[in-house]
């Protein structure tokens, strides 16, 4: 490193087009600010071990940045959530660029993201939100005009994540995902899940294609058991008006209270849903509202799903009634999710059946795997219960397949004959 940095050019290489750093010592600063040449388009500052922390070393080279690189297009800088000296550094610094096509970093404040939402060239962004809109007036949110392929918001509570969106506007912007990440996450109030999706309504345009709401941290499964993370119809009704979606996940909020006629309404609301999941990331104790007949809902008007995870109880039903019989097969779905509730063994076999008939090229039912030792008993039942309906649908489509070979052997020998 010493006899890069003492090369006669203060530029180490002077054409360089994209530089990526993984190293968090400061004593190897001077090597990367060699490499900081005026032709730059991309940089990437990252740890492979951890986040880049801060320092005085590293926010006198990022508040550099704007004058020795002007032209960056893409930059992707892992650090704390925290705002410091080091991320005010860095605001100033995008604050310098006008050529940006993609963001990823963490906190951003105010005149950051008004800047960045004056940039028709922004496509892509990733920041944390840390509360810096008090007193705003709403005519001077920041807003942002162009259309964003993807936005990534993170934060450490689920009030400041809401502070955030209703602080925000994404006038056109194709998918998102929203980003929590701290362990205390169990909402205080119970209010907090209502206005949290009040505030996506407010903050995304109906535009919206792709919505994830993610945990980012090891939550274990009983720490989410929370009456609060319950999803209500009326929580989730602002997102109804949010006809462009293609996926839908919100795996981490239980799905106990969604009923068929519920899923019903979602199902009419998001006909292009591609993929569907709610509640499929912890093992709810409490027994799903929603039916066999809710998931045919989602096949029968959501004709585009090839993924679909919703804890639901499972049983018969009169394959002559509506919408069973008036519902086209989907058959771009070979695996679903179940949850964790057992069905009756004396049904497994029919269950497949009907499941067949709606979706044939389905192979594998994922139910809640236990990672523990001595599972609950009705979890290990779950387990063996939907397995072996995941066993007759692998028999079911075999044969389909067989007789389709038989079908086009009596069609040749037809032909010969």
């Amino acid at each position: 490193m010493k006899t890069l940095v003492s090369a006669p050019s203060s530029i180490l290489l002077p054409n360089l087009h994209h530089l990526e750093w993984q190293n968090d010592q400061d004593s190897h600063l001077p090597l990367l600010q060699a490499l900081l040449a005026p032709t730059l388009r991309s940089i990437t500052l990252d740890c492979l071990d951890s986040l880049w922390k801060s320092s005085f070393a590293k926010s006198a080279l990022l508040a550099s940045l704007g004058a020795r690189c002007p032209h960056i297009q893409k930059f992707v800088c892992s650090y704390s959530s925290g705002f410091d000296e080091h991320s005010e550094s860095l605001c100033e610094t995008v604050c310098c660029w006008s050529e940006l096509i993609h963001l990823e970093t963490g906190v951003l404040n105010t005149r950051a993201l008004a800047h960045l939402a004056s940039l028709p060239s922004l496509k892509s962004l990733h920041f944390e939100s840390y509360g810096f809109f008090s007193g705003m007036h709403p005519n001077s949110l920041p807003t942002f005009a162009s259309e964003l392929d993807k936005t990534s918001i993170g934060a450490s509570s689920l009030p400041i994540l809401i502070h955030c969106l209703r602080n925000i506007r994404f006038i056109s912007c194709r998918s998102v995902v929203l980003r929590l990440h701290n362990l205390n996450l169990v909402p205080s109030d119970p209010l907090d899940i209502p206005d949290f999706f009040v505030s996506i309504s407010e903050c995304f345009s109906s535009t919206l294609e792709r919505l994830s709401v993610e945990l980012t941290d090891y939550i274990s499964i009983w720490e989410l058991v929370d009456p609060l993370f319950v999803l209500s119809f009326h929580a989730v009704t602002p997102l109804l008006s949010f006809s462009y979606l293609k996926k839908v996940d919100l795996s981490y909020f239980c799905a106990s209270a969604i009923d068929d006629a519920m899923i019903k309404t979602m199902a009419q609301s998001w006909p292009l849903l591609e993929e569907f999941r709610i509640g499929d990331r912890s093992c709810w104790l409490t027994l799903p509202s929603l039916t066999f007949t809710g998931l045919i809902h989602l096949i029968r008007h959501c004709q585009h799903l090839h993924y679909i995870a919703i804890p639901f109880r499972a049983s018969l039903i009169d394959s002559n009634s509506e919408p069973f019989s008036k519902t086209i097969p989907n058959a771009k779905i070979t695996s679903i999710y179940v949850g964790n509730f057992p069905i009756d063994g004396a049904i497994t076999a029919a269950v497949a059946c009907q499941l067949h008939v709606l979706l044939p090229n389905l192979r594998h039912v994922n139910c809640f795997q236990w990672k523990h030792t001595d599972p609950p008993a009705e979890i290990e039942r779950s387990q063996v219960e939907w397995g072996r309906v995941e066993e007759f649908l692998k028999v079911l489509i075999d044969a389909r397949k067989m007789r389709q070979k038989q079908v086009r052997v009596l069609q040749e020998y037809s032909l010969l004959a």
